[in-house]
């Protein structure tokens, strides 16, 4: 779940972008090979912020087409993770819904389900080379993801040619501390930046299969839902993306009004 900042409306969030773009981490030729064949860890994020409960990073790269491939192999810590989850459940995620709708204590959450499960809002597909990249890097972080798992929130941003890439963590279950990510990203829209997606991860908790904890559910929150419009609103956020590590539901801007928010 994301939390909205503190002091101020909810604004940023989610998910996704079409935006074609690369990571310059390493040689160009090193670069050119990303996720053509096999996934490759990042190496060049600035730090914004280190500190306890909260770790912020931004990537300036050019474009390229090939982050969205979703033919890539995914590295050894992304198939680790994959096999611990499908040891114990089904990833496929329609399964997933319809587990966890009967467990949802929340009106809202229910409902939301309901609507992706209808497909009525929102389009599931598989793991991009991205999105598999950030999720990676957020497992790295904490070793024992599949038992207790923690959140990350990506936010990309286009001008010209260029891609713009925050990462921000607590480590924890959930996305708070938001204000510092606003900060920056003010300063980048009075420059020129278009807030074209973000990206989240809803995570499996795999020492509660038997109970009702919401295992990889690829629909959005009432409380995700809240957040995503104050983004709109503020940054024009144009859609929303949420990971499980096998599969990722797009949102559109224009479809927020068919899902239940929190208050």
């Amino acid at each position: 779940l994301l939390s909205p900042p503190r002091g101020g409306p909810p604004r940023g969030f989610l998910v996704g972008t079409r935006v074609l773009w690369q990571m310059r981490c390493a040689t160009a030729a090193v670069s050119q090979r990303f996720c053509k064949r096999k996934l490759v860890p990042f190496a060049c994020a600035k730090v914004l912020e280190d500190s306890t409960g909260l770790h912020l990073t931004v990537r300036d790269e050019p474009s390229s087409t090939n982050f969205f491939r979703t033919d890539f192999s995914p590295s050894n810590t992304l198939q680790a993770y994959r096999a611990a989850v499908s040891a114990k459940l089904s990833p496929e995620p329609f399964e997933l819904l319809h587990r966890y709708l009967p467990r949802a204590t929340r009106a809202e959450d229910a409902k939301n389900i309901e609507l992706v499960l209808d497909q009525r809002v929102g389009t599931i597909r598989r793991l991009n080379c991205i999105e598999a990249l950030l999720l990676e890097e957020q497992i790295k972080r904490a070793p024992l993801m599949e038992t207790k798992p923690t959140e990350f929130l990506a936010t990309f941003l286009i001008k010209g040619e260029r891609v713009r890439v925050y990462y921000l963590t607590n480590d924890a279950v959930g996305v708070g501390g938001m204000a510092r990510l606003h900060e920056e990203i003010e300063r980048d829209v009075q420059q020129g930046w278009r807030v074209e997606g973000n990206l989240h991860n809803h995570s499996f908790f795999l020492d509660d299969v038997d109970g009702d904890a919401p295992q990889g559910v690829l629909a959005p929150s009432g409380s995700d839902i809240h957040v995503l419009k104050g983004s709109v609103e503020s940054f024009k956020l144009e859609r929303a993306r949420i990971t499980n590590g096998f599969h990722t539901l797009t949102i559109y801007a224009s479809d927020l009004a068919a899902f239940a928010s929190t208050p």
